[in-house]
């Protein structure tokens, strides 16, 4: 790994680190390790140098990846927005879809009284539901993704 990132001194941080960890003991090491090679690769550092190694030693597994932000030609593997292509990747993977989480979120927040929309995006922010508005629509977004549009007229 060393090697690989010393082609290019350039580059301020040479390594990626992340890590995947599931709710309780959900996936084995081995499933784990299965989606972490699979994400690597999907993040871009599939070809680069890197290393999986499992943990068990809290109550959710989970995997650190380290890897190289350098590949083998000495190029700077592409970061850019990498937390919003990493929850796609993820979710990619596992076979989630997330707008499923945003609308009942919403839904039930409009069973609450506001006096204000701010009180409102204040609920939606516990749900990690971010709203984005314009003249005439509210977006909610999630994970960096907009996965929902709500018409202003509904809000008043």
């Amino acid at each position: 790994m060393k090697l690989v990132c010393d082609a290019n001194p350039r580059v301020k941080n040479r390594q990626f680190h992340a890590v995947i960890s599931t709710k309780g003991q959900s996936y084995s090491p081995e499933r784990l390790s299965q989606i972490a090679k699979q994400y690597l690769h999907d993040m871009g550092y599939g070809e680069n140098p890197y290393l999986i190694y499992f943990h068990g030693d809290t109550q959710n597994n989970h995997v650190h990846m380290v890897s190289t932000r350098i590949d083998k030609n000495g190029n700077k593997v592409n970061d850019r927005y990498e937390k919003i292509r990493s929850q796609k990747v993820i979710q990619m993977i596992l076979g989630q879809n997330v707008s499923h989480e945003v609308r009942p979120a919403f839904d039930r927040s409009m069973g609450f009284n506001f006096s204000t929309k701010a009180q409102m995006k204040l609920l939606l922010e516990q749900e990690g539901i971010i709203i984005s508005e314009d003249k005439d629509t509210m977006k909610l977004i999630k994970y960096g993704m907009v996965l929902h549009f709500i018409d202003q007229e509904k809000i008043k």
